[in-house]
C-alpha cells in the first residue's frame, strides 16, 4: 500500500464516522487481501518467541446509525502458519487446535463502547474448540476513504481457557498476544 493512503487516514470514533458521513451506516465485508490475524507466544520456557498467523480469514460487519456495530470474523483454524511445517502440524493436532474436529474459530462482535478517556472498546465472543469467552478489547477505527474502514485490535489471551492447552513440561506459555489488522469495504 502506498504511504499516501496512510497519510489520509483519520482516527475517529465510530460515532464520529456516522455523524460526519451518514452514508457510512450499512454493511461491510472484510477485505481479506488487506487483513491479517497474527499471534505471538513463547516456547522453550520463555526463551523462544513464536510468531504466526492465520492465512484464511473471512468476515463481515454492520455499522448502525447509533454508532453500534455487529460483525463476525471466521478463521480457518487449519490455516495456522508459523513458518515451520512440523510445528504447524502439531498446532493443528488434538494437542492444540484439533482442526479436524474444530475447523473454525469465530469472533462475534456484540458491541462497541467509548470510554470517558475516548478509547474505544469492542465486545466480542470468541469461539475456539467449542468454548466461548466474552472479552472486551481496545480497538482503533480509522477511515481510509468513504467506503473503507480500518480496524486494529490487540489482546492477550489465555489459550488454556479454550482447551488449547498442550504444554509439554511447561515449555509453552499460556498467554498468547493476538492482533488483528482488518479492513472492511462497504457493500450496502
Amino acid at each position: 500500500m502506498s504511504s499516501a493512503l496512510f497519510c489520509e487516514e483519520q482516527e475517529l470514533t465510530v460515532l464520529d464516522v456516522v455523524a460526519s458521513n451518514p452514508d457510512s451506516v450499512g454493511k461491510y465485508a472484510l477485505m481479506t487481501d488487506q487483513s491479517s490475524i497474527e499471534f505471538k507466544g513463547r516456547s522453550l520456557w520463555g526463551l523462544l518467541r513464536v510468531r504466526g498467523r492465520f492465512t484464511d480469514i473471512s468476515g463481515h460487519g454492520e455499522l448502525f446509525e447509533q454508532g453500534n456495530v455487529l460483525g463476525e470474523l471466521i478463521v480457518d483454524s487449519a490455516s495456522i502458519s508459523t513458518g515451520i511445517g512440523k510445528r504447524d502440524e502439531h498446532l493443528r493436532s488434538p494437542d492444540f487446535f484439533d482442526t479436524a474436529r474444530f475447523p473454525l474459530i469465530s469472533v462475534n462482535v456484540t458491541g462497541l463502547r467509548q470510554l470517558p478517556s475516548q478509547e474505544l472498546m469492542i465486545d466480542v465472543a470468541i469461539w475456539v474448540k467449542g468454548v466461548v469467552e466474552n472479552i472486551s478489547i481496545p480497538v482503533t477505527v480509522t477511515v481510509v476513504d468513504d467506503r473503507v474502514i480500518h480496524v486494529q485490535a490487540a489482546a492477550t489471551i489465555d489459550r488454556t481457557n479454550f482447551g488449547v492447552d498442550a504444554n509439554q513440561l511447561g515449555m509453552v506459555s499460556d498467554s498468547v498476544d493476538v492482533s488483528a489488522d482488518l479492513r472492511f469495504r462497504k457493500t450496502g
